[in-house]
């Protein structure tokens, strides 16, 4: 038996053990949380930034035009 086999089963024999692997699925879910929301968003967020980046350049060149 390997050592993980056997620290995995010391820990499913325990309730301490239980525990954890309670908080490592709480901590999993909402890792994927997380992660599905950002991806969900992710597109937003980059037209959000190219309109303010657009915006910038658009100001920038109508300031250099009113200074010639």
């Amino acid at each position: 038996m390997t050592a993980a086999t056997r620290i995995c089963r010391s820990l499913l024999r325990c309730e301490q053990g239980a525990t954890a692997i309670e908080y490592v699925f709480l901590i999993a879910f909402m890792a994927l949380a997380i992660i599905v929301a950002v991806q969900a968003m992710g597109q937003e967020v980059v037209n959000l930034n190219m309109k303010v980046v657009t915006a910038w350049q658009n100001a920038a060149k109508t300031e250099d035009a009113a200074n010639c």
